[in-house]
């Protein structure tokens, strides 16, 4: 169930796993997880940093805590800069008969890209870590330019050159490397960086020699206790995190084959813990920190060289050996060879390195074993560890004693170490100008026991020391010392200053309380019996004063803010109790006040006139105040009901009504301005009852005219028709006259005799036409009598409109009589709009018409002219009747034209009769909206005396 989650989990973060198919794919995501793996590993082992710097800053005394740290701070600065620059170079380059690597473009930090970059940062994290095994080892001794030398010697040489023997094919699969090449197997650096940092401490602790103290007069070792056992503890936890990264990083693959090699690290180091914690709980009666922590971290060294080929079972019982192998390896070096590691480091990394390298050929698997036996894989890994040795120990030492020969003769002397009073001062104040602990109080107090004119010293340390609270109870016990025989010459001046003091701040008090400030105390600490009650007693006085007038303050303060629920509380006496009554009195009162008048004018407020302020009760500025607000509701109540009766007659039609009670003031002014409201309105609808009898009279006429025009035009149609007969007459005698043009005489008389006739019919057309032309003209006064109404109709329509919003603006039934008057205003409006494009078109039809008419006149003229020519001809018809017959043909040509234009004119004369019509039926219309407009405005004049008839 687990591995099918984690499957499921895995294929949501990184879902290219899931889809890799092809092997291109599979073999990308899988260099990519090798480049992760590999990084995350190097983390851990970068972690381990830490971890070594709360292990030895936990081991070591305070007063050298702060040197371990830095020293761990400095050499993986140092390991990091010059193993990139050059030991890089040397330990992976192109290697030389298997000794040392050498490829220029590798230097300082050259040749990098893809997995060179991850591999470098791997590798550099195991220099720093070989680096700083040896700070452990020189603890509390060793000055900082001479652990650098250490540090430097490691990075640029040794470490590089030991690690090139084992692992300088990694990089480079050409290489040959010397111990690789015999079968020499450390995985993950037992022997190849444990060892190697271990060896060089063993060098630098053998030149340096054991700290001070460490051994007694008889040459037995003492216990020098760390000030932090539980940061050492926690330092080893986070070592064994790191220590997955070592021995698993070691895969440089991320595949399943670290899983086994972190198991394995897990199992070793508990093993090596659980082995040591017995022997130390056997050896010394007690669990003491220093065994466990070693047990546990040489199980991880020994465990390193093989974890990639041990069972966990293997991985138990190397861990469970390393721990024996620890312990007796402190033994040799503490007790024995007389040699100072303050942290065990080379017991824990040069010993239990060096059997866990055994270990791969005592307890690995025979078939992953290089040379194919564990004899002579064992012959091999114990080769290694000697050539090793020889080198880190052996250059190691060389360099160092060389150094410390170097700084002997220098202008400051003493070697590598520090001197001795740095020593006892702690390397932290020589160092760092960092004090911690308790070295100067010791020294202050060894110089008090020696001296006891010394008791005048004091100590000075910084607020940051951690010794600092001690010194401050040192000088206190100093101070009491120093204070003893003083304390009965000062009680009698200590008195006495009590009595002057407590006369000054008695004055003080006074004064302040005589410029109204209670707020100053008289002091009672040190005081008694006498001075104690005077003091309190005034203090009374005091407290009493303010909290009275504070309370007052509160209250004043409070109505200011509008608040009159603040009362003066607490119990007071006499005359205070007599204020606090009175002032509360007054507040109850005025809030009974406030609370009727607040209820009165917010019923006002909502148009409640009615309600008043009661009146029992009520004295002098209250009294008034309430009479007044009663009047005041009493006016307005009388004053606006009349003022909505008034309003409400009005809105009914009966512009006489007015306000008739005795008001002053703004209510005077509100009724004479209703009353002028009324007689304006009234004046206003006379003059509209005026101008809309006048426009009734108007149509009427218009009407009347309407009809005259209408009866011209049925005359005007029936002579017309009359004058089409006549044409008609014409053609035919016309036609008569070409037929008989044969006989010139016979046709000559009769020719003669029906020109004259036609010539007076043409003579009597032309009379009837202008007869038509002036009933057009009579018609077209008319239409523009039609368009002046209609233009007076309009400016009625607007005055209506501006009235009806002056009257809008009065409210009520005045808002009801301005609807009316918008109404109305809108009807005559539309009607004489109606009006005004009707007469438009009658204008229209009879400019035509009368153009008609114009034309017909011009023919019949015409006419007339030829029928005359006529008659001249027949006197000459006797020598040119073919003349006559042409002319005959001529003229018929000219009576179908002129029969033609009667026709149109007929046609012309049918319309101005149809609108003369229209215009009858739009006046009658007028009419009777006038007389609707005279019916509403007599119901606000109430004038029914003008006689009105209809059209």
């Amino acid at each position: 169930m687990i591995r099918t989650v984690a499957l499921a989990m895995g294929s949501a973060i990184f879902p290219a796993v899931a889809f890799a198919q092809g092997p291109a794919d599979r073999l990308a995501l899988q260099t990519d997880l090798d480049h992760v793996w590999t990084i995350t590993a190097a983390a851990l082992v970068f972690l381990m940093q830490a971890g070594f710097l709360l292990l030895e800053a936990g081991e070591v005394r305070s007063k050298n805590s702060v040197n371990v740290a830095q020293k761990n701070l400095m050499d993986f600065i140092v390991s990091v800069c010059l193993f990139g620059a050059f030991g890089y170079m040397l330990m992976f380059g192109i290697s030389g008969n298997g000794i040392w690597g050498w490829q220029p473009d590798m230097l300082f930090f050259g040749a990098f890209e893809g997995w060179d970059v991850t591999f470098f940062v791997f590798q550099m994290m195991f220099c720093g870590t070989a680096a700083t095994i040896v700070s452990g080892a020189v603890a509390e001794r060793m000055a900082i330019n001479g652990y650098l030398i250490s540090t430097v010697a490691i990075a640029l040489l040794i470490y590089p050159v030991a690690g090139h023997w084992a692992w300088g094919d990694l990089l480079n699969t050409d290489n040959e490397p010397f111990l690789k090449s015999l079968g020499f197997m450390d995985f993950a650096g037992s022997t190849v960086v444990h060892s190697v940092g271990a060896w060089v401490a063993l060098a630098a602790v053998v030149i340096l020699g054991p700290r001070i103290g460490k051994y007694d007069e008889n040459g037995k070792a003492r216990v020098l206790h760390g000030h932090s056992p539980v940061l050492s503890t926690c330092g080893v936890v986070i070592l064994w995190v790191g220590w997955i990264g070592f021995n698993g990083g070691s895969v440089l693959t991320g595949t399943t084959e670290f899983a086994q090699v972190v198991a394995n690290t897990v199992v070793a180091g508990a093993g090596g813990g659980l082995s040591l914690m017995i022997i130390g709980r056997i050896g010394m009666g007690v669990f003491r920190p220093v065994s466990s922590i070693n047990g546990t971290l040489g199980g991880l060294v020994a465990i390193t060289a093989g974890a990639d080929i041990m069972t966990p079972q293997a991985a138990f019982f190397i861990g469970v050996l390393a721990g024996v192998v620890v312990h007796f390896a402190t033994i040799l070096l503490e007790d024995i060879l007389k040699i100072d590691d303050p942290l065990g480091a080379i017991p824990v990394h040069g010993f239990a390195g060096m059997f866990g390298t055994l270990a791969v050929a005592l307890f690995g698997p025979e078939e992953a074993l290089v040379t194919g036996s564990r004899l002579s894989q064992a012959f091999v890994q114990l080769q290694g560890i000697v050539l090793v040795f020889a080198w880190s120990f052996g250059t190691g030492y060389i360099i160092l004693k060389a150094a410390d020969r170097f700084f002997v003769l220098g202008p400051h002397g003493g070697g590598l170490r520090v001197t001795a009073k740095e020593e006892t001062d702690g390397l932290n104040v020589s160092e760092h100008d960092t004090p911690m602990g308790t070295g100067i109080l010791q020294t202050i107090m060894a110089e008090v026991a020696r001296d006891m004119t010394g008791a005048k010293k004091r100590l000075e340390m910084d607020y940051g020391d951690e010794a600092y609270e001690m010194s401050v109870l040192f000088n206190k016990i100093m101070d009491n010392i120093d204070g003893e025989h003083a304390a009965e010459q000062q009680k009698y001046l200590t008195e006495k200053a009590k009595r002057m003091a407590v006369e000054a701040e008695v004055s003080d008090v006074m004064k302040a309380c005589a410029k109204g400030d209670y707020s100053k105390r008289l002091s009672t600490e040190g005081k008694k019996d006498f001075l104690l009650e005077i003091s309190s007693g005034i203090n009374d006085i005091c407290d009493a004063t303010e909290q009275t007038l504070q309370a007052i303050g509160l209250s004043l303060a409070a109505v200011s803010r509008g608040d009159l629920s603040q009362r003066i509380e607490g119990k007071f006496e006499g005359s205070l109790a007599e204020i606090q009554e009175s002032i509360n009195a007054t507040l109850d009162t005025f809030g009974l006040v406030l609370e009727q008048v607040q209820s009165t004018v917010s019923s006002a407020a909502h148009g409640n006139f009615s309600t008043t302020v009661s009146m029992d009760g009520k004295q002098g500025a209250f009294a008034d105040l309430c009479g007044d607000i009663n009047a005041l509701c009493e006016i307005s109540e009388r004053g606006l009901t009349e003022l909505f009766e008034t309003l409400r007659a009005v809105g009914s039609g009966d512009l006489t009504a007015q306000m008739s009670g005795d008001y002053s003031g703004r209510y005077a002014e509100i009724g004479d301005a209703v009353s002028d409201m009324a007689g304006g309105i009234s004046n206003l609808m006379s003059q509209i009852k005026g101008t809309a009898d006048a426009v009734f009279q108007t149509s009427t006429k218009i009407a009347e005219s309407n009809e005259d025009i209408r009866q011209k035009s049925q005359l005007q149609r029936a002579s017309l028709e009359e004058n089409r007969n006549l044409m008609e007459d014409l053609t035919r005698a016309n036609g008569e006259t070409l037929s008989t043009a044969m006989t010139a005489d016979a046709l000559c008389k009769t020719a003669a005799q029906r020109a004259g006739h036609g010539r007076d019919l043409t003579t009597r057309t032309r009379e009837h036409m202008t007869e038509i032309d002036a009933a057009m003209s009579a018609i077209s006064e008319a239409v523009a009598l039609i368009e002046e109404i209609s233009n007076q109709t309009t400016m009625i329509s607007i005055n209506a409109s501006i009235e009806a919003i002056r009257g809008g603006n009065g409210g009520g039934s005045g808002q009801d009589s301005a609807k009316g008057f918008q109404v109305v205003a809108q009807e005559v409006r539309n009607l004489a709009t109606r009006t005004a494009e009707a007469a438009g078109e009658i204008r229209i039809r009879t400019d035509g018409v009368q153009n008609a008419v114009s034309q017909g006149v011009k023919l019949v003229s015409e006419a007339n002219q030829s029928l005359a020519s006529i008659t001249e001809a027949m006197a000459e018809s006797s020598s040119c009747v073919e003349r006559l017959c042409e002319v005959g043909a001529l003229q018929q040509k000219q009576v179908v034209d002129m029969r033609a234009r009667a026709d149109e004119v007929s046609r012309s004369a049918e319309d101005n009769l149809a609108l003369a019509s229209k215009t009858s039926k739009l006046s009658e219309q007028l009419n009777t909206e006038v007389g609707k407009t005279l019916d509403y405005l007599e119901t606000f004049t109430g004038d029914h005396s003008v006689p009105r008839k209809a059209a």
